[in-house]
Order: structure tokens, then sequence, then C-alpha cells
């Protein structure tokens, strides 16, 4: 297993899902709002900022950004190879659409509806609703998978059953995961995070993964990656 630098992406925190314009104190979560952002549905993706995305939206970055990905996962991402990739917690098929247009063959899997909805036409027979810890798939179906911001909505015992499924399932993968090193990090975390359940600190996720052995690349994604200060 190795992490990954992602500052070689342009916008690499979390790939610019959010932006840095945007005061992370200012974004405290209610358990309303956390309520409201559990439904998964209109509100978390399309609704207040409050509680969700404030407007999830294809801006085309997976196209610049999932061939670069794939060279520092070290899978050849020339697209004349019909490499294929599976996408774990696709949303609304954002990444199955790049990988499509780009040349790749790519299924997306999300595990609530609402988002599947509103996929583009011309792939959503490409994106399954489904659980992430139990794949329907065959071993090494896939030469990528990736599982961006997605698993560590699920409890520890579904988190590590969905990593033994990547391991299973594909060659080469690439996940984020939420994670802290000090304790102030663990604190804002939880305060801001609408749907975070499985949060562990980075030594506690590197032993996670060798207990399992996941050997995929990975990022933590944590509040100092995210631009939150100690203070905050």
């Amino acid at each position: 297993m190795k992490s990954i630098d992602l500052s070689e992406l342009k916008n690499h925190v979390d790939f610019g899902y959010f932006s840095q314009n945007i005061s992370r104190k200012s974004l405290k979560r209610s358990i309303k709002d956390k309520l409201k952002a559990w439904e998964l549905g209109h509100d978390y993706y399309d609704g207040d900022r409050n509680c969700g995305y404030g407007g999830f939206i294809d801006d085309n970055r997976w196209i610049r950004h999932l061939p670069l990905l794939l060279d520092l996962c070290s899978v050849d991402s020339n697209p004349s190879n019909k490499i294929s990739i599976l996408d774990i917690g696709c949303k609304k098929g954002f990444i199955v659409d790049a990988a499509i247009k780009l040349g790749y063959s790519a299924i997306g899997i999300e595990n609530h509806i609402y988002p599947l909805t509103k996929a583009n036409e011309k792939i959503k027979h490409r994106l399954l609703d489904g659980n992430y810890f139990d794949l329907p798939f065959v071993d090494n179906s896939f030469e990528f998978c990736i599982a961006f911001s997605s698993i560590y909505m699920q409890n520890l015992k579904d988190v590590i059953k969905t990593l033994k499924e990547i391991k299973r399932v594909s060659n080469e993968s690439f996940i984020s995961v939420a994670a802290y090193n000090h304790e102030w990090e663990k604190n804002s975390f939880y305060n801001w995070t609408l749907l975070g359940t499985t949060v562990l600190h980075c030594s506690e996720w590197l032993d996670l993964f060798s207990s399992i052995g996941y050997e995929g690349k990975y990022f933590f994604t944590t509040p100092s990656v995210l631009g939150f200060q100690e203070n905050d």
C-alpha cells in the first residue's frame, strides 16, 4: 500500500470539490443539517450548502484528473487499452461519464438512489444501485477501482468488508478516507462532517490496511488538508 501525492493534480484538495474560498469554520453543521443530509436526497446533493454540496454538478474536472490519477496509481492510462474501471460511490456518475468519454470501460455503484436518477441518460445503464461491501462482480473484474470520499460514511465493519471487496475485484485501486493526526482535527472533522462515520487516526487507517492486506493507493483527507486551523 502506498500514499500518493495529490499535489500533482490541480485543485488537489478532494480534487477541488471544496472551494478554497469557503470558510470551513462557518460551516459547522447542526444535528438538523445532518439529519437532512442523511436522507441522501435533493437537500444533500442539490440543496443548501449547510446540509450538503450546495449543488453537485459536473464541471468536467474528471476529464482532466482521471488520466493523471491512473498514472499516479501505476495504471496504463492509454485509452486504446480499454482498461476497466469501477467507481464505488459513483453518485451522479461523473467519473464514469468522464471515463467513457476518454475511451475507457467503466461501471459505477452507489448505495442510495437519488443521485443515480440525476445521472446523464447516456450512462445510467452503467450505474448500479447496491452495497459497496457486497460487490456483484467476479474476482479481478477491473484493472482499477476508485472509491473517492465514499466508504467512510459506512460503519467500521462495512468499511472493512468494502476494502476486502475492493481488493478482490480490482488489480489496482485508489481510496480517499476521512482521517486526522491530532485531537483538534478529530473534533473539527466531527463538527463539520455531515456523513462521516468512520473517521480514524492516520496510524489507525494504516493498521487497518495492514490487517486486511489492502495494498492499493490511498489519500488521507484530514482537516488540515481541507484548510481547517486549530483555533477554528
